[in-house]
């Protein structure tokens, strides 16, 4: 070789953290990190296939090997004696022929005088050391995709280049005959000769190991702010971040990541804490504007189906893409950021909500535009009562209803006293509930938007905002909270039942569950000390989850209001979690988005405080 080989101990230090990481041994692998300083190592970055180490001493036995083995003599040739890493080789061979046959003797060309070194002592052709070598190679690329590459003056470790074009030099081979170097040095060249079968590898056996009750997904390049879990096929996850993309993650994609590790975890990132573990699967992205000032994504929706998904973005741009990843349709129309988008349970609408004050339905099956309702001074979030109306929020402190029947709003809400964030109806429909800057969430009935007949009644026009206040109050104002109420949600009614279980949070810290046909709170959980942004029922209703600014993660049992669960569950709390999704079919996982540029997925299955109320889901 022209290049010196150089190891560092910090490259070393390196391979056995990753080593320590894959095995799960994670105290072991924090106390490496801490005193060998890797977070300062310039191989921090350095992406370290998953089994590397192990590999790298495979090879060094398959060296040492052919060290002990390439002169060739008779215990050489029949050696059955396996090579160890902690003991010294000695060559052993079983002698099964009788005494009286004769040693076989070589009648070939040079070539074959050196045949290819066997790892098992067993003889192969040549024709069969391919076909084998072939199938190694496959299972060694489905399992490490990605080799690692070194940097600065690191070597380059690559087989590729040590398997076909690369003789090993005479620096490179120690030996205590110096009469036999250049004969040694020959046959090596002749072993990895570009014409010659290259070397059986060694086989490595590759196993699933356990996942960790919490994934933390890599990927995005940015704060996460958002989640979908997809309500056809749900074993799909979309997020939503500031990097101005959209991932669809797999969770058949994440269990093989864990087998793959497509790529290794990156090192730059925290420790995770006891019961998780990153993976870096292979999602599908959907790209945006990143050239965008402002290219957060806001909002995120599929259809009924499963097979649409809206985003909202701070570039104005509506887009819908399909379900694997290509573009169905892109409008620009809105002069100002998208805050939110919904399809219509049918799917046969879309609606979009901006902060220029417009609220717009769109034909999904025509791609077009398909009314504009100027409505607002700024539309903060929407919610569908039915197929023809729906509800819009803004910072005006209004909530108005509209029908797709009128231009005008056929209803308007007042009684917020400042921005309103959220508004969100009920399952059945009877029951809508907002949420305010104002420290309050506000219930209202469907006495209020319906005649006697059930049917939308008639504009509003012309009436004050005392008299509509007098018309249509609120039912209950629901009044604790200290701070802002930034996020409100349903709870799952049992089959048969109506909802009426509503969950508020607030920039306060606590999370409060009511009874929004009495306006009476059952429950308050304070246990976070920072705002929380986002709150979450379980898909049968029995437990709710709420995510915090200062990194924790909170499960409570609704009926009870005992905590069943924290993570992390011991030490400092992780990065933010802006948002909280639980999945509403398949195995009821939770999906976390976090500051910290990672998603996290909390497997319910393997948390036994949880597992079996799941069971049957």
């Amino acid at each position: 070789m022209d290049s010196e080989m150089q190891i560092t101990a910090d490259e070393i230090n390196c391979l056995i953290y990753a080593y320590l990481q894959d095995s799960g041994f994670e105290h072991s692998s924090y106390a490496l990190r801490t005193e060998a300083r890797l977070d300062l190592s310039p191989n921090a970055k350095t992406p370290i296939p998953r089994g590397e180490l192990v590999d790298l001493l495979s090879k060094a036995l398959l060296y040492t090997e052919v060290e002990a083995h390439w002169k060739l003599d008779k215990n050489a040739s029949n050696c059955t004696e396996t090579f160890s890493l902690l003991t010294p080789h000695t060559c052993h061979v079983h002698q099964t022929r009788q005494h009286n046959s004769p040693d076989p003797m070589p009648a070939s060309p040079r070539h074959e005088l050196f045949p290819l070194p066997q790892t098992n002592g067993n003889n192969h052709d040549s024709g069969s050391t391919t076909q084998k070598r072939k199938a190694s190679l496959e299972l060694f690329n489905e399992a490490r995709p990605e080799k690692r590459i070194c940097v600065g003056n690191d070597v380059d470790m690559r087989i590729e280049e040590a398997e076909e074009h690369h003789p090993i030099s005479e620096q490179s081979i120690t030996t205590n005959s110096s009469t036999n170097r250049d004969a040694m040095v020959q046959d090596m060249e002749v072993f990895f000769a570009p014409t010659e079968p290259p070397p059986p590898r060694p086989p490595v056996i590759k196993t699933e190991e356990p996942m960790s009750p919490v994934v933390l997904l890599q990927g995005h390049d940015a704060e996460v702010f958002s989640a979908a879990w997809n309500p056809a096929f749900p074993d799909l996850l979309a997020t939503g971040s500031k990097d101005a993309t959209v991932r669809v993650w797999s969770w058949d994609d994440i269990s093989r990541a864990n087998i793959r590790n497509y790529l290794s975890p990156d090192m730059s990132f925290p420790i995770p804490p006891s019961g998780s573990q990153y993976l870096r699967p292979n999602p599908i992205t959907l790209r945006h504007h990143p050239k965008s000032d402002q290219p957060d994504i806001t909002s995120l929706d599929w259809n009924s189906e499963g097979t649409l998904l809206a985003t909202g973005s701070y570039d104005r741009l509506l887009r819908i893409w399909r379900k694997t990843g290509e573009p169905y349709m892109t409008q620009i129309y809105h002069s100002g950021p998208i805050f939110s988008v919904q399809f219509s349970k049918s799917g046969k609408w879309l609606l979009s909500a901006s902060l220029d004050g417009t609220a717009i339905v769109w034909d999904v099956a025509t791609k077009g535009l398909q009314m504009e309702f100027k409505v607002h001074t700024s539309c903060l979030d929407v919610d569908w009562l039915d197929e023809s109306a729906f509800v819009t929020c803004s910072a005006d402190y209004a909530i108005h209803l509209v029908s797709l029947s009128s231009k005008e709003a056929v209803r308007t809400f007042v009684g917020h006293t400042n921005e309103v964030n959220q508004v969100k109806f009920n399952k059945h429909r009877t029951i809508l509930a907002s949420c305010s800057d104002d420290n309050t969430a506000r219930v209202w009935l469907d006495d209020s938007w319906t005649n006697s007949d059930g049917s939308i009644a008639n504009p509003d026009n012309g009436l004050s905002k005392e008299e509509l206040a007098t018309r249509y109050p609120a039912k209950f104002v629901l009044s604790g909270h200290t701070h802002p109420v930034g996020a409100i949600q349903w709870c799952p009614a049992p089959l048969g039942t109506v909802e009426t279980l509503l969950a508020t949070c607030s920039f306060d810290g606590a999370a409060r569950l009511w009874e929004a046909s009495k306006g009476t709170c059952l429950r308050v959980f304070t246990d976070n000390t920072k705002s929380l942004f986002s709150i979450t029922f379980s898909p049968e209703g029995r437990f709710v989850a709420a995510g915090s600014e200062d990194g924790y993660l909170y499960i409570y049992n609704t009926a009870t209001g005992n905590r069943v669960w924290r993570w992390p569950d011991s030490g400092p709390g992780a990065a933010p979690i802006y948002d909280v999704k639980w999945q509403k079919l398949g195995n009821g996982r939770l999906a976390m988005c976090m500051k910290s540029k990672i998603v996290g997925i909390v497997d319910t299955a393997k948390i036994p405080e949880l597992a079996h109320h799941f069971d049957a889901i």
